[in-house]
């Protein structure tokens, strides 16, 4: 599991250094920095609030079995939240509801795999495990 943790780091410290270096390009190329940062600015706030509407949808969607569609748009906007030009492209293409379909059954296997982790952390990794201090808790009354 650590491996895990410490490509997801690698793979994010490489993006943002891509990031980095296309704002610095547009930045060279167009000579207008303050409006490059006032539009990643804007951009971001855009995603925060796409996030918080599409995770706030996510429930109901595990509900109905429509999961997958909601965590691409989840997803997107994640992306759309991390600085960068590159990452904000890819973020507004999980918005489209035709990328999100042909996403929908990655990201649902994915967000069924989380779902159950969840539950499982929550309910002590099975239903009612026996012996002592197992079970139903004690409730005093």
């Amino acid at each position: 599991m650590r491996m895990v943790g410490c490509l997801f780091v690698l793979v994010l410290i490489a993006v943002l250094c891509g990031e980095l270096y296309l704002l610095l390009d547009l930045i060279h190329r167009t000579g207008e920095p303050f409006g490059l940062l006032l539009l990643m600015a804007v951009i971001c706030a855009v995603g925060v609030k796409l996030t918080a509407y599409h995770a706030s949808k996510l429930p109901l969607a595990m509900m109905s079995g429509d999961i997958g569609r909601r965590m691409v748009a989840v997803i997107g906007g994640v992306l759309l939240v991390i600085p960068g030009f590159g990452t904000d492209v890819l973020g507004l293409l999980c918005q489209i509801p035709l990328v999100q379909r042909w996403f929908a059954g990655g990201a649902g296997k994915l967000g069924g795999a989380l779902m159950r982790q969840a539950m499982q952390r929550m309910g002590g990794g099975g239903a009612f495990p026996g012996g002592p201090g197992g079970g139903l808790p004690m409730f005093p009354g």
